[in-house]
């Protein structure tokens, strides 16, 4: 099982730090992202979080205030919360979450809840492009 503290040591990942707001991320480099967070790899295939990426074929980094987000959306690792909590304190520095274009959770319930735990009020997000109709 990956730790958070060895997410922020691998090369090439991203970090609320490393990214800068408005920058464009296509869904490749998001699912890649996705895939290094994740601390069992099963958490990624079992459920349909590929085709919620797929959605999207660009990400967009955004502050999001975090009252906009529904962090309850999914069930929660308590453990893994606290994880976040413990690394948060210590690193001061998150891997953003993912969110749909209407804020909803991607990835990233666990990390989002143990923001909110911290007080944070507004937090970096990979937010994806909604299509345009033409």
């Amino acid at each position: 099982m990956k730790s958070f503290h060895s997410f922020l040591l691998e090369e090439n990942t991203f970090t609320d730090k490393s990214v800068k707001e408005n920058q464009i991320f296509k869904e490749d480099q998001i699912y890649t992202y996705i895939q290094k967070l994740h601390r069992n790899q099963d958490d990624f295939t079992d459920g349909d979080i590929s085709a919620r990426i797929e959605k999207y074929k660009q990400y967009k980094v955004e502050t999001v205030n975090i009252e906009d987000i529904d962090i309850k959306e999914f069930d929660l690792v308590d453990e893994y919360v606290e994880d976040y909590v413990e690394e948060l304190k210590k690193k001061k520095t998150y891997p953003p979450i993912v969110l749909a274009h209407n804020y909803q959770i991607i990835d990233g319930t666990h990390r989002a809840n143990a923001l909110a735990e911290l007080g944070y009020k507004k937090i970096v997000a990979f937010v994806g492009i909604k299509k345009e109709n033409k």
